[in-house]
């Protein structure tokens, strides 16, 4: 286990706080271009009685345990099957499909579940910004629209985490990344 991920599970620990993280669909995150699919989870962090939970969207490289030949993009995750095949695989030869062992699909070997650092990682234990513009400067968003989406989705990331965690922690998880 690699310090990073220690270091995300003794935060874990050390706070009191279980994290779940499931499975949800394959698909485009409101951040992602139209063709950039990935996994997509929920992850719930809960202490005692509280709880916080959001979507998580899998780096495109660990997305999909099979891939359509050549195209990194069209990852197939566990659940997921061959878009325009049915659910059951004894089906598919009358429906046309290929099984993902065919020549048309391989194996993802950089397939990996996101583990406690991926999602704490992602989480900002800090608001450093009081408005969009100084936000928008930072990060280089050139549509406003888009940047102001976005730093609303950080303030409401940051007031739940505030409801699990005081000032100390929240430092401490924003050390984390």
């Amino acid at each position: 286990m690699d310090k990073y991920l220690k270091e995300a599970k003794q935060f874990l620990k050390d706070t009191n706080t279980v994290l779940d993280i499931i499975f949800v669909r394959v698909g485009v995150m409101d951040f992602d271009t139209g063709d950039q699919f990935r996994d997509i989870y929920n992850f719930i962090l809960t202490r005692g009685e509280l709880q916080y939970s959001s979507e998580f969207g899998n780096s495109l490289d660990k997305s999909g345990r099979h891939r359509l030949n050549g195209d990194y993009r069209l990852g197939l995750s566990f659940e997921t099957y061959p878009r325009g095949c049915p659910a059951s695989r004894k089906t598919w030869r009358r429906a046309g499909c290929k099984p993902w062992n065919s020549e048309n699909w391989v194996k993802n070997t950089s397939f990996r579940k996101p583990n406690a650092y991926d999602i704490l990682s992602c989480l900002s234990g800090a608001m450093v910004f009081d408005d969009v513009d100084e936000f928008a400067a930072e990060y280089g968003y050139d549509r406003p629209s888009q940047a102001l989406r976005i730093f609303e989705a950080v303030k409401a990331e940051h007031a739940g985490l505030r409801v699990l965690y005081n000032e100390d922690e929240l430092e401490r998880l924003n050390e984390i990344t």
